[in-house]
């Protein structure tokens, strides 16, 4: 079916991600006549997912289907790719609502300036956030030394989902509590 459905870089060779990474697979087309398919696992509570800290979950991320299969933290850059994120976690059955998933950008340097990981390194390239998804109340990021980007799910059941249900908290590293979400660049 030209779909790489078990996480490991290769279209049609094994029936479930799901089976080998406790993480429910979504694909996405981005709006765009250019833009790639994007592969997401969502590694929920639901899915049986084990919480992670953010370096174990990104770890995890580029772990998953071997060498070179690029998958990462999720990075949603802007507005769009933001509510297709929400869209695909709104996709899975019994998300609790609250959940923290750890997403791809970190204040490496404890500046209050955010980056995105991207997977090019080592180490790892960098890139601004240029998209702001910061939740206001309580106002976030708080520069108070939790240096890494988790996204919270609103719990929203009846969609149209949008950025605002999957608003961005700063959170401790270290935190072995969050649930994690990863993406790739699906086969075309």
């Amino acid at each position: 079916d030209g779909v790489d459905q078990d996480c490991d870089g290769q279209v049609d060779d094994a029936t479930s991600c799901e089976a080998t990474t406790d993480c429910a697979y979504r694909e996405e087309a981005p709006p765009g006549p250019s833009a790639p398919r994007i592969a997401y696992l969502i590694c929920a509570t639901v899915s049986g997912a084990a919480p992670r800290t953010w370096t174990a979950a990104e770890e995890f991320c580029s772990a998953v289907g071997g060498l070179g299969s690029g998958y990462t933290l999720a990075m949603p850059f802007d507005a769009n790719k933001a509510g297709g994120l929400s869209n695909q976690v709104a996709s899975v059955a019994g998300v609790l609502p609250a959940e923290l998933f750890w997403l791809g950008a970190a204040d490496s340097d404890g500046d209050g300036s955010w980056d995105w990981l991207l997977p090019a390194g080592p180490p790892p390239a960098t890139t601004a956030l240029t998209f702001d998804n910061w939740e206001s109340l309580p106002e976030q990021p708080d520069l108070s030394g939790e240096a890494c980007m988790a996204g919270q799910w609103s719990g929203n059941l009846s969609g149209p989902y949008s950025s605002a249900d999957l608003p961005w908290y700063d959170e401790a590293c270290s935190s072995p509590t969050h649930q994690y979400i990863c993406e790739a660049s699906a086969a075309p």
